[in-house]
């Protein structure tokens, strides 16, 4: 399994290709999944419970219950920005917002031109990334 550092701790990242995954488990409970990492007491998303370690981050809980779509997605898809996005554990996100449409975005950056995921209409800036649909729909950044 590959690893996704804590957003906490840059200095953990190490993604081997697209396959960035954080070194833990679903174990069947929506907010948290067990941590495979040393537990550290400096991660505030860490915690301890029977003798398990869990981690409560957003987006390696995120990450770890969807992996398998995120990759399907992904496999399939050539990115202007290597996928920064995703590498990044969903730090570096371009600016988006839900406007409750299933295949695109409405894009807040302020050259959208730049990308080949946007698009304009009526004076409106939209994005239709597949990976940042997903994320604004499903992570809510």
């Amino acid at each position: 399994m590959g690893e996704l550092q804590c957003p906490t701790d840059p200095e953990r990242y190490n993604p081997p290709g697209f396959d960035v995954l954080c070194k833990a488990r679903d174990v069947g409970l929506q907010t948290f999944v067990e941590c495979l990492e040393e537990y550290s007491d400096n991660c505030p998303f860490s915690l301890s419970l029977t003798g398990l370690h869990y981690c409560k981050c957003p987006v390696c809980t995120f990450i770890v219950h969807n992996r398998t779509e995120l990759q399907e997605i992904i496999a399939d898809l050539s990115c202007p920005k290597d996928f920064q996005c995703y590498k990044s554990g969903f730090q570096v996100l371009c600016k988006a917002r839900d406007i409750g449409l299933q295949t695109f975005v409405e894009c807040l950056e302020e050259h959208p031109c730049n990308c080949t995921f946007s698009f304009s209409l009526y004076g409106w800036n939209y994005c239709r990334c597949p990976v940042r649909v997903y994320v604004v729909k499903n992570l809510k950044r």
